[in-house]
């Protein structure tokens, strides 16, 4: 018999071990290119940053500053907004907040639009990096492509997490944007902004584990680390064995 997993702790030989509710991805849309322009933030965690990238088209004016300058921009070039290439990145160093702890992330919105091509559709992956972490774990996958053909449109992903944070102590965090359309026009879309949303944390994420469910599969997987030995897996059976608890079933 298996038992279900709930929202527990367990604290063995000084490692807590925790469960967590899922993550939340909302996506809407509309054939208004502008339909989100009022919905950028000027007050997010990314405001101010200079972000590491790589990859970017940053041809027609487009450059890597919008995608978190807090301004959506107009219709048409030149370009008010970050142009994709497949495998693009933007990593912003969030620091380590008030209490040297990193940041809990409460929620991410991301907006694209375009006048035409479908570029207003959007595909990317979110990484973080903890506080004393060396490696990335990926928190959101997105894939979010309601547009159609040659559409003019827009469209607003927000991330969440049913227990408002969607995770603790991050120092850093990675964008990677990935191809829509099936490829057409080398996979591009345009993205307005990036925001970022939360405040500094007050709980340290060294010797924390979380086990989180994306809602796709009955396995959770695990974020988090311990000095370095945890990363993410899908494996839930092996996470346990490996941290020590016996009788897994």
């Amino acid at each position: 018999m298996h038992p279900t997993l709930n929202c527990v702790a367990i604290t063995l030989a000084g490692l807590a071990i925790t469960a967590s509710a899922a993550l939340v991805q909302t996506g809407v849309f509309s054939a208004t290119e502008l339909a989100y322009s009022a919905d950028v933030s000027t007050t997010d965690l990314l405001v101010g940053k200079t972000a590491t990238s790589t990859g970017w088209n940053t041809g027609n004016d487009s450059t890597v500053a919008e995608l978190n300058d807090g301004i959506h921009g107009g219709s048409g070039l030149p370009i008010a907004g970050t142009w994709t290439t497949v495998g693009a990145t933007a990593t912003y160093n969030l620091g380590l907040g008030a209490n040297n702890l990193g940041y809990d992330i409460t929620s991410i919105q991301t907006i694209a639009a375009w006048l035409s091509a479908s570029f207003g559709n959007q595909r990317y992956t979110v990484d973080v990096k903890l506080v004393g972490a060396t490696n990335y774990t990926t928190l959101a996958t997105v894939d979010y492509q309601p547009l159609l053909g040659s559409t003019v449109g827009a469209t607003k992903v927000t991330l969440t997490d049913t227990t408002g944070v969607l995770e603790t102590g991050v120092e850093v965090i990675r964008f990677t944007a990935n191809s829509v359309n099936g490829g057409a026009n080398n996979g591009a879309f345009v993205f307005r902004e990036i925001d970022v949303f939360g405040t500094s944390s007050t709980t340290s994420n060294i010797g924390r584990l979380t086990l989180k469910s994306s809602g796709s599969s009955p396995t959770p997987s695990i974020i988090g680390y311990n000095h370095g030995y945890f990363t993410q897996g899908g494996n839930a059976r092996a996470w346990w064995e490996y941290a020590g608890v016996n009788g897994v079933r």
